[in-house]
């Protein structure tokens, strides 16, 4: 939910070169319809394939209603199409967001639950760049996420963490309702997925495109 791009780095490093990680606005609306147009303008000329994960994932989707011819297939990872945790949003957008990874025990459980293994002061970092006010209205658009009238035959496929806290196996079928020709994979991981088991996921990856 950053959109800054920096979580992504080790996870770039097992991709070809040509792997661009494209941040979101720090500014202007953050509704998902927005937040489309916005990636929709800084994609390439040529073919590609987009890897979405978490807050993404419904960006990702709203781009197949957009006509794009080189666009030939979506990654989601550990991503959902309704609000995953309707009271936890609704919580989290009570309160200056960055204020709550100061609370006591916070660095520990998100290290365990959420980043498993993965640097903390990255996170952090990233989290720190973007202005409260930006995080609560990406939390708006998370809390009234609505994806139903999405349905797409690109090729797709979703990543499942086994370890995610976040976001329940019951948003796959959500997936497959909008997505026919979905494949499944289940990777050993938490809720940040990329940044937990970049590995493995890459691998999938690689398969997916034929790499």
């Amino acid at each position: 939910m950053d959109g800054t791009g920096k979580l992504f780095e080790p996870f770039r490093s097992l991709l070809p070169a040509s792997t661009v990680a494209v941040s979101l606005p720090q500014s202007g609306s953050q509704t998902y319809a927005c937040l489309a147009t916005h990636i929709a303008e800084q994609l390439p000329n040529e073919e590609f394939i987009i890897v979405a994960e978490s807050f993404s994932g419904p960006i990702a989707a709203l781009l197949t209603e957009k006509s794009l011819e080189n666009l030939k297939g979506i990654v989601f990872v550990a991503t959902f199409l309704s609000c995953p945790m309707p009271v936890l949003v609704s919580l989290a957008k009570r309160f200056p967001l960055k204020s709550l990874f100061s609370i006591p025990f916070a660095k520990a459980f998100i290290s365990r639950y959420l980043l498993a293994g993965f640097n903390y002061s990255i996170f952090s970092a990233a989290i720190k760049e973007v202005p409260n006010s930006i995080l609560k209205e990406r939390l708006s658009s998370i809390r009234s996420l609505n994806m139903g009238k999405i349905h797409s035959n690109l090729p797709s496929i979703y990543i499942r963490a086994k370890s995610d806290c976040l976001v329940s196996s019951s948003q796959i079928g959500l997936f497959q309702q909008s997505f026919p020709n979905l494949q499944v994979e289940y990777v050993q991981g938490t809720h940040f997925l990329l940044q937990s088991n970049p590995k493995a996921c890459s691998e999938i990856i690689r398969k997916f495109v034929g790499i």
